[in-house]
């Protein structure tokens, strides 16, 4: 009867300890030692008709952490209007600056002045940065958000 005791007991921590490792990951605090050279990538792949017109989206972030406190972020737009490819459109830009983390806020301030603030969620390793709240952009895109994941 003693050992039957022992046994669930033991049986008993055993299943406690499961259950307690199996609760949800603790949120990562970011750091800029963490990003300092990772590159990041987001795709917004989307059809839309506007007045009636189809359009096909294409856009692409490429974001590169230079440093613990630089970044380069590349957007390269494909616009494609199947009925009429003289409105076809191709845009790239370039962006860089300097960034820095507050808990898992990353914001990340251009050569121009602008400010851009990006959420971590450490539980699937992304970044998210929202797209400016225009109804019409929101449609385009078919996104309000655009998620940055890690490639480096």
């Amino acid at each position: 009867m003693k050992t039957a005791k022992n046994i669930l007991a033991m049986f008993f921590v055993a299943t406690t300890m499961l259950f307690a490792s199996c609760g949800d990951k603790e949120e990562k605090t970011l750091t800029a030692n963490d990003l300092n050279g990772t590159s990041w990538e987001a795709n917004i792949v989307n059809s839309a008709s506007q007045g009636g017109v189809q359009m096909n989206i294409d856009l692409h972030f490429a974001l590169d952490f230079t440093s613990t406190t630089e970044y380069e972020m590349f957007m390269d737009l494909n616009l494609e209007v199947p009925t009429y490819p003289a409105a076809n459109q191709r845009m790239n830009e370039t962006d860089a600056g300097t960034y820095t983390i507050d808990g898992n806020k990353l914001v990340m301030t251009s050569t121009d002045g602008t400010n851009e603030v990006l959420t971590y969620n450490s539980k699937d390793d992304t970044f998210s940065m929202s797209i400016p709240d225009e109804e019409e952009l929101h449609e385009m895109l078919g996104a309000d958000k655009v998620i940055f994941h890690r490639t480096r």
